[in-house]
């Protein structure tokens, strides 16, 4: 998805809900629909309205060493972007040495050893003004790929994959000091998206006694960490992929 139109500091969407509803109706690939959809139904949060409405920090932990591509990156220099893809680079990256410069043909390694399947019609990036190819990732074989793609650089892992995870097993990857992808599908409007995990917030409300968990993510569409709240209930289904040296 494109957050070319996405305000950066202030964390919220451009548009009124008029006009998302109006975006929706125009034919855009889906992939701008996946973006207005996850941002309409506030799948992220803002630490900083967090702390205004109260909650303070329980326990926490973020890993750094990622290469992070946004989405324009991507389909400029490859003509393709699937997100399960830029997770698994992403990930990769923090245990194998990557040349950015060579990324086309790493992304698309990732891309055969994945078994992404590229949709045969062309999407249109509107940030970019170039058309690409949309790929679509099973999301069991992240793990096996990211394995393999890492052992041929030298680099053993073991990975795992699971169905309807809970947030503590994200909790315990980052504890260890791994990497991990939550990928999701919304209850709503069946779109998807997958994301890498650099870490994990717990917080509570000094004044009611809310707690929230929440993911550490990288969303593929900007190269900067948000905060994913760990609310299962709005996804039908939502998987996790582990690392572990």
């Amino acid at each position: 998805a494109n957050l070319r139109n996405f305000r950066n500091k202030a964390n919220v969407l451009p548009f009124k809900k008029s006009n998302i509803r109006l975006k929706l109706k125009i034919n855009f690939s889906r992939i701008y629909i996946t973006l207005f959809i996850f941002y309409k139904e506030d799948v992220f949060v803002s630490p900083k309205d967090l702390y205004k409405q109260g909650y303070v920090i329980d326990a926490s932990k973020t890993i750094s060493g990622m290469i992070t591509p946004t989405q324009s990156e991507v389909i400029r220099e490859t003509g393709t972007y699937a997100c399960d893809v830029s997770a698994m680079f992403a990930v990769s990256s923090h245990y194998v040495t990557l040349n950015r410069l060579k990324l086309p043909d790493l992304y698309h390694e990732l891309w055969q050893l994945s078994g992404t399947s590229g949709d045969p019609n062309k999407s249109f990036d509107q940030a970019t003004g170039l058309y690409f190819t949309q790929g679509r990732t099973p999301s069991p074989n992240a793990a096996p790929a990211i394995k393999e793609f890492c052992a041929r650089r030298g680099k053993r892992l073991e990975t795992s994959f699971a169905w309807y995870p809970s947030w503590d097993s994200f909790r315990a990857t980052a504890d260890s000091g791994n990497l991990s992808i939550f990928s999701g599908t919304l209850r709503s409007s069946h779109d998807a998206h997958a994301m890498a995990v650099a870490g994990y917030v717990a917080m509570h409300n000094t004044y009611s006694n809310d707690k929230k968990y929440m993911l550490v993510v990288w969303d593929g569409w900007f190269n900067q960490l948000r905060f994913l709240p760990y609310d299962t209930t709005i996804y039908i289904s939502h998987e996790g992929t582990y690392c572990g040296e």
